[in-house]
């Protein structure tokens, strides 16, 4: 079994600031929700536990898996994307002068990357981006640790 659990708040997530990359750690609001996940999982087996090297992440993972002896493996593919001098920004899903903007209005319009940012592929050989995203390089990593299904 598979489990995915997004990070718990951060202020930035609070000031609805785009955080990207940028190392946020959790808020003092965001720690007792985190908490609660973990007496939710308490008792679900887990072998093993992957995430990113951001702090909010690695936070996260450690107050979920408190007093389980379960490896915790950082890895960078699982970090935020990077959305370079925007991040920080409050503004960039409803101001068009944001320079990501495009990112978040119309994915498959983003061709150029912000300073900072990442280059993000937009399908040229006519896939869409549910097929482009399933083709990824981490959705292959995926493949390779869990199997093909």
């Amino acid at each position: 079994m598979l489990y995915i659990m997004r990070h718990g708040r951060t202020v930035w997530n609070m000031e609805h600031k785009l955080q990207g990359k940028t190392d946020v750690p959790l808020s003092e609001a965001g720690r007792p929700v985190v908490e609660q996940a973990a007496a939710a999982y308490r008792d679900t087996h887990i072998d093993v536990c992957y995430c990113s090297p951001l702090i909010r992440a690695m936070e996260t993972a450690e107050i979920v898996l408190r007093g389980r002896e379960i490896p915790i493996i950082t890895d960078v593919r699982l970090e935020e994307m990077g959305f370079g001098i925007c991040e920080g920004t409050t503004d960039f899903q409803d101001n068009p002068d944001n320079p990501i903007y495009p990112l978040f209005a119309a994915p498959e319009t983003y061709r150029i990357p912000v300073e900072g940012g990442i280059r993000v592929e937009c399908p040229e050989n006519g896939n869409n981006w549910k097929t482009a995203a399933a083709e990824s390089p981490l959705q292959q990593d995926m493949k390779q640790l869990f199997g093909e299904k």
